[in-house]
């Protein structure tokens, strides 16, 4: 797929060598608040569907100091997603699913640098909040019914830990990256079955240090 493309694109910048502009590219990612944006693809499972792909774009706060930083995002994914979620007899009732919007934190650290490639990992909490939730099965039983209703609301948004690892290219005040972020099954959020994962790739703009002596 295109996206994926771009982010192996990206990371194959890994096996540049180090350039002459190392130090100014440096200067550049340290101590820096970042504003960006990217794209790219979601893998989810629900009690009916395994591994479901859908495009996420995202808009991100990325802060850098010397050895770590701070990653900020802000996403929304679009699907229509078959899902379910059970009485208290444990009967599977059906319901459709649309749309996503995702708000991550999470703590980063900077362990390798090559020329002006940085690499990252970290982790931290995502919130998901699934916009619409409908049950679709007819249930008869009104008492039934609410409970089922009842459990699907409350399975509607869940925050959920996750890992990151990426790889930022400094070019000057423009930067390319690329992620691959991790986060485990959840058996209270109707599109936790199993394990979540994203590719994404994206730009990042330096908008000034982020430390008080503006260096």
């Amino acid at each position: 797929m295109r996206t994926v493309r771009w982010l192996a694109s990206g990371l194959a910048l890994i096996a540049l060598p180090p350039s002459a502009s190392a130090a100014q590219q440096g200067r550049l990612f340290r101590d820096s608040w970042f504003w960006g944006a990217n794209a790219g693809i979601m893998s989810f499972s629900t009690a009916t569907v395994a591994n479901q792909q859908a495009p996420v774009f995202n808009l991100e706060w990325f802060i850098t100091r010397t050895r770590g930083g701070l990653y900020l995002s802000l996403g929304r994914s679009l699907f229509t997603a078959s899902a379910g979620v059970k009485d208290n007899l444990g009967t599977l009732h059906n319901v459709e699913v649309q749309d996503m919007t995702q708000i991550m934190a999470d703590l980063i650290a900077f362990p390798v640098q090559w020329g002006g490639v940085h690499l990252y990992a970290g982790t931290g909490f995502m919130m998901n909040i699934a916009h619409s939730a409908v049950l679709t099965d007819s249930i008869l039983d009104p008492n039934t019914k609410t409970q089922v209703q009842q459990t699907l609301t409350d399975q509607q948004d869940a925050i959920r830990f996750n890992i990151l690892v990426g790889a930022h290219a400094q070019l000057k005040r423009v930067a390319l990256f690329g992620n691959a972020l991790w986060m485990p099954a959840m058996g209270n959020f109707v599109l936790g079955a199993k394990s979540t994962w994203m590719l994404e790739a994206g730009v990042r703009l330096n908008f000034g240090p982020s430390d008080e002596s503006g260096q």
